[in-house]
This record gives structure tokens, sequence and C-alpha cells, in this order.
């Protein structure tokens, strides 16, 4: 019996040691990634005063609000950059790195542009900075309008 539990416990601490291991070893390489994204957010400020856009700020916040059952609640949302165009309009510019986030159409970074179409009325346009490609695109979603038409044809 003594010998069944000691090799219960050995298997226990191997499987907690190869847990610690592994959570170590995720968040090396998480380290590393966020540490790349903050490098190539950085570098965006070049690709975008290079592609004719002035900063206007960096990461912006905004207060903004839902309501939930008639309850106002309160979140925050921060874009990259505010950026003014060559005819001076504002512009919210966000900065992505990787293979699927520099995407419009990628789901979370679709959402997140559409978030800050509404949380930055003030701001004429989005743009989105594929640090991958070091290109900035103009993303711009319908109006209403435009999808209630968009339906009767």
């Amino acid at each position: 019996m003594a010998s069944v539990l000691a090799v219960l416990g050995l298997v226990i601490l191997v499987v907690l040691a190869t847990l610690q291991v592994r959570r170590r070893i995720q968040g090396f390489f998480r380290e590393r990634r966020f540490a790349r994204a903050r490098r190539l957010e950085d570098k965006a400020q070049r690709v975008l005063r290079r592609s004719g856009f002035v900063i206007a700020g960096r990461k912006v916040r905004r207060r903004v609000w839902l309501e939930v059952d008639g309850e106002r609640e309160a979140f925050v949302v921060e874009a990259d950059y505010l950026v003014r165009g060559l005819a001076e309009e504002l512009l919210v510019a966000e900065v992505k790195t990787g293979t699927l986030a520099p995407r419009a159409t990628y789901m979370p970074t679709r959402r997140q542009l559409l978030e800050y179409d509404l949380a930055f009325a003030e701001a004429e346009g989005l743009l989105l900075v594929d640090m991958e490609q070091e290109r900035v695109a103009e993303v711009r979603f319908p109006t209403p309008d435009e999808i209630v038409r968009s339906l009767s044809l």
C-alpha cells in the first residue's frame, strides 16, 4: 500500500511540475509576442507618417456606455493612434501584427474597428495598419441606411 501511495504521489508531482513548466513556457512565448507587438506599434508611427498622416494622439481613450436592461454600464475604449490625413480629417488608426489580426474581416479585428467607429464619433474614418506588410488600409463600415438599401436589392 505504501508503494502505491508513493507512486501516486510521484505521479502527482510529475503532473504538477509538467503543468508549471508548461505555464512558464507559454508565458515566455506570450511575453515575446507582446514585446514584438509593442515594438511594431512604436514603428507604426513611421509607417503612418510615411503614408502622409500626422500623429494627433497615441493610446487615446474614450469612455462610452451601453445599456443592459435599462441600466447604463460604462467602459473604456482605447485606440492605438488618432491621426490627421492630408485633408486634415481625423482618423482612428489601429495597429495589428500577425497573420490574421491585420485583416479587417477577421472577426475580433472587425468588431474592434466597429467599436472604434462608434466610440470615436468625431473621427471621420478608420485605418488598419498591417505591420507585417507595413501597409495602411482605410476601412469603412456601411451606414444603417446603406444596409437597409442593400436588403431590398
